[in-house]
């Protein structure tokens, strides 16, 4: 998130993991929080990797059941490709159980003041 914030206000921002769904998916969605995007609608985009890898996967599926693979097979196969939106709601739930919401956890976890949230708001918002 530093690096969000020490940008120039007019370049972009490049960040990436191996497939762009797990790192990835949590940074985007550290930020929307930060942007004040509702929970639901922050789950809904972390869910499109799902989306996203729907055929991939299901081709994958289709390769494990024709070579006798079963469902330990198939649930690999959605773990390396899919994400778990089950797993990430359940660590939304334990970040508001134990720090009291996302607001708190970017405060005290990520270390961005409420300086750095104006400004992201102000850079990223219309």
């Amino acid at each position: 998130m530093r690096l969000i914030i020490e940008a120039p206000a007019d370049g972009g921002i490049l960040w990436h993991c191996f497939q762009g769904k797990d790192r990835t998916g949590w940074g985007a969605a550290y930020l929307l929080f930060a942007l004040g995007v509702d929970r639901e609608a922050i789950i809904e985009d972390f869910d499109l990797s799902n989306t996203a890898y729907r055929e991939l996967v299901t081709r994958l599926n289709l390769e494990i059941e024709s070579r006798g693979g079963g469902e330990a097979e198939k649930e690999v196969v959605q773990a390396f490709m899919g994400v778990s939106t089950v797993n990430f709601v359940r660590t939304l739930d334990l970040i508001d159980r134990e720090f009291g919401g996302m607001r708190n956890y970017l405060q005290e976890q990520l270390f961005l003041a409420s300086d750095d949230i104006q400004l992201l708001r102000k850079r990223f918002l219309i």
